[in-house]
């Protein structure tokens, strides 16, 4: 079974956020044609698909859904086949070592020289140590062969 194409409509063309996207998902699509993909994934992808290019509506309407698309796709890809996007890992790694590590580290750093203005030299510690270990995970996907040559905005 071959992925549909995401359609943009010749008056959206304009919008260069909205034409860059569609064209990155249609570029996600021709790299998962590389991957074995179950059929019943594929079904549900093209499913999506067919509901994005049926939508109507303005700009801003069709960012929305087609975000929508996105994280659905990517999480179906994520959790059913283990595939993820260049830097998925490190991204998500980077704000949880911003949130759970970073700020009560910051925290704990401001009580101990008495001075709460130093909380927040916590969180680019934290941002540091989330973005190491997401980039370790991202070429663990890479070097097992479940890493998609293509980023995604959101």
């Amino acid at each position: 079974m071959k992925y549909k194409i995401l359609v943009l409509k010749p008056e959206w063309e304009q919008d260069k956020k909205l034409s860059e996207r569609y064209q990155t998902f249609n570029q996600l699509t021709r790299e998962l044609e590389q991957k074995e993909v179950p059929e019943k994934i594929i079904a549900e992808i093209n499913k999506g698909i067919e509901q994005q290019n049926n939508m109507e509506g303005n700009n801003r309407i069709l960012l929305k859904s087609y975000r929508a698309l996105q994280k659905r796709t990517v999480k179906l890809l994520e959790k059913e086949l283990q595939l993820v996007t260049l830097h998925h890992y490190r991204t998500m790694w980077t704000l949880l070592g911003m949130s759970t590590l970073g700020i009560p580290l910051g925290l704990v750093y401001a009580n101990i020289i008495d001075n709460m203005a130093m909380m927040s030299i916590g969180i680019p510690i934290g941002m540091g140590i989330g973005a190491y270990i997401g980039s370790q995970k991202d070429k663990k996907a890479f070097e097992n062969g479940k890493q998609l040559n293509v980023q995604l905005k959101y």
